[in-house]
């Protein structure tokens, strides 16, 4: 054996070890229990409005934090229909950047979510201080669920789904989203 067979030899099994160190695989023979699903999506906020979403499914269209709504419909109720998840480059411009005024709370909000008739309303209480307290003012909306970071609210009263709006299927998520469907 050369000196550089076996630096690389040596090498490659450091990697290997590491690999299945870290690995669930790997964490039985060294004492390592599983995580929590507070400590893998780092608080139980979301997990929270997840576990609220699968008890209490939506009857309608889900409007949720980009970050969160791929989470809502893998975990979530299992027909979720989100109104927008992270495969944004698969959705028409105008529904994206409707999308975006909702979630930023801009001049009309309100009207946005009537179009596309979003029966309930997720937000980030710490990225979406403004949307939180408007709706909260709205008449038309009711507080469902709230945790220390998520806000969750559903229409006072039903609305109308328009038949150009009705969902389709997301394959590439699994989940029922109504970009796709548009």
């Amino acid at each position: 054996l050369t000196p550089h067979s076996f630096a690389f030899t040596l090498l490659c099994g450091l990697v290997v070890f590491c690999s299945f160190r870290l690995s669930p695989i790997g964490w039985e023979p060294f004492g390592k229990t599983e995580r929590k699903m507070e400590q893998l999506l780092g608080s139980a906020d979301l997990w929270g409005a997840a576990e609220y979403l699968r008890r209490q499914p939506s009857r309608g269209l889900i409007h949720a934090p980009l970050g969160w709504a791929d989470y809502f419909a893998w975990h979530g109720a299992p027909d979720a229909s989100m109104l927008m998840t992270s495969n944004v480059q698969w959705v028409p411009r105008r529904i994206w950047s409707d999308y975006r005024r909702m979630s930023a709370c801009e001049e009309r909000w309100q009207l946005g979510m009537d179009r596309y008739a979003v029966e309930t309303l997720v937000i980030d209480k710490k990225e979406q201080a403004s949307l939180a307290k408007a709706a909260l003012r709205s008449s038309k909306w009711q507080v469902a669920y709230e945790n220390e970071g998520a806000l969750i609210l559903r229409r006072a009263e039903a609305v109308r789904r328009p038949p150009a709006l009705r969902g389709g299927t997301n394959r590439r998520v699994g989940a029922r989203t109504h970009a796709f469907g548009a």
